[in-house]
Parts: C-alpha cells; structure tokens; sequence
C-alpha cells in the first residue's frame, strides 16, 4: 500500500510541474537511522543530515537545487523503528524531473509540495 501511495505522489509530482524546470517535495526523517540515504552516516547535526542526502541524491543523478529542514515539524512521534518519524522534515527542490531515481529511497511520508510554498 505504502508503495502504491508513493508510486502515485511521484506520478502526480511529475505530472504537475511540466511547465517548470522545479520540482519540490517532501518527507520525514525515519527512527532508528533506518533511510536509505542514511546508511553508514555518522552525521551528528541536521545539517550534517542535509548535506548526506544532498550527495546521495547527486550521486544518483538528481539535480538538487536546495534542501530545508524544519527539525520539529511533529509535535509528538511514535518510536517504532521504519514507520515512525524522528520529528525532522525534509523539504527538497530538485532543478530538473527526477524521473524514477526517487522511488528506490521508498521516501517516510512522502508528498509533492508546491516550490513557492518552502523555498
């Protein structure tokens, strides 16, 4: 279910920005380090954060134009592992169509968001 539901928000974010060069969307941070882009960090800061999934994503050939992070963005969290944010949100605006270079990352509460709404 979670696949499907991320499959048609990257669709919808493709589909909604064909007059723009700019894509933007965002996610939460998982517990338990768990994020794909997060294996084998010793990032300690949130902005340590954001400069290891900056380089994940230019590594898997995305262009990201910037990333925001807002580090309570939950007033409460659960702490199972996976399926529980950490309270950190991630606000990313890529500079061309991703294409299906997202999907693998398998993105915690992913949503398309407007680009002139955060950045």
């Amino acid at each position: 279910m979670k696949s499907i539901l991320f499959l048609s928000s990257l669709a919808l974010l493709l589909s909604c920005n064909k007059d723009s060069d700019e894509y933007c969307f965002a996610f939460d941070e998982r517990q338990c380090n768990t994020d794909v882009w997060k294996e084998g960090s010793s990032a300690q800061s949130n902005q340590e954060l954001v400069e290891k999934l900056t380089d994940y994503l230019v590594d898997l050939g995305v262009k990201v134009e910037d990333v925001q992070f807002d580090p309570v963005f939950y007033d409460a969290v659960c702490q199972a592992c996976d399926v529980c944010p950490t309270g950190l949100r991630f606000f990313v605006k890529l500079g061309s169509d991703p294409g299906n270079k997202l999907a693998p990352l398998n993105l915690l509460n992913f949503e398309v968001q407007d680009c002139n709404g955060v950045f």
